[in-house]
């Protein structure tokens, strides 16, 4: 069993994979941060604000091995930890992925940092089987969850690296987002999906949405990621894809 406590990771200087091995594809110097970089001006905005999030139906049964509320909920009673996302926890069998050892001392270098106007600087903690492993260099994480050979491992690994990562898919994290994406308006007809995964023969391509975890550029944008086999990742060079746009007054970390 992997237990895996760790915190949003905003910059992840990452193990890069080989790139002999990334089928062309590149990894970005520097991932984004808490700008998107995306203009959005080639797409039509709607008057509706977004739903659920859209996942392909041949994908939607590859994702079912998440943490289930009350189990996120129950990880979160400990003094200073709380839950990540569901969608982390793909990474770890469904085992909640948490944050905590955070303190004030975070710089720009942290690879974990978790809060905005006074971020804290924490370590991941993975336990496998007794053994427990901190670690403050996100580029850890991924070998010791690999091998990386599923869709929803590879997910799960993404999005507990990059804190941005934004896909709520329990019960409690929809109803809340059906409250709260009043604040954005879906582009053109708002069937883009929001995560898409491809299995290559050297690892995974994963496109999912994500939106800036602080500042106020909170559109929600699908971003790629390449995952090897052996956990290495990097957001790729590829040009993103809107999915909503904010509206005047969306800012989330202020």
């Amino acid at each position: 069993m992997i237990v895996l406590l760790a915190a949003t990771a905003l910059a992840f200087p990452l193990n890069r994979p080989d790139p002999d091995h990334m089928e062309g594809y590149r990894c970005l110097r520097y991932p984004v941060g808490d700008a998107n970089n995306v203009e959005i001006t080639d797409y039509t905005l709607s008057d509706a604000a977004p739903g659920a999030p859209v996942i392909p139906e041949a994908l939607r049964s590859a994702l079912t091995s998440f943490a289930a509320d009350d189990a996120l909920k129950a990880a979160s009673r400990g003094r200073g930890v709380s839950s990540m996302s569901a969608v982390t926890s793909l990474a770890t069998e469904g085992v909640p992925v948490l944050k905590a050892a955070c303190d004030r001392s975070a710089t720009d270098q942290d690879d974990f940092r978790s809060g905005c106007k006074r971020p804290k600087a924490c370590v991941a903690q993975v336990t496998i089987d007794g053994q427990a492993l901190q670690t403050s260099e996100s580029g850890k994480i991924g070998p010791k969850l690999s091998p990386i050979d599923s869709p929803a491992v590879a997910l799960g690994l993404v999005a507990t690296v990059d804190g941005g990562v934004f896909l709520p898919l329990t019960p409690a994290e929809l109803a809340a987002w059906s409250e709260e994406a009043s604040g954005w308006r879906t582009l053109d007809d708002g069937t883009m999906p929001w995560v898409e995964i491809e299995e290559r023969r050297m690892g995974w391509l994963v496109r999912v949405a994500r939106r800036a975890p602080c500042g106020c550029e909170q559109d929600i944008v699908r971003r790629p990621y390449w995952v090897d086999g052996n956990g290495n990742l990097c957001m790729i060079d590829e040009p993103a894809v809107p999915l909503a746009k904010a509206t005047e007054g969306t800012c989330a970390g202020r």
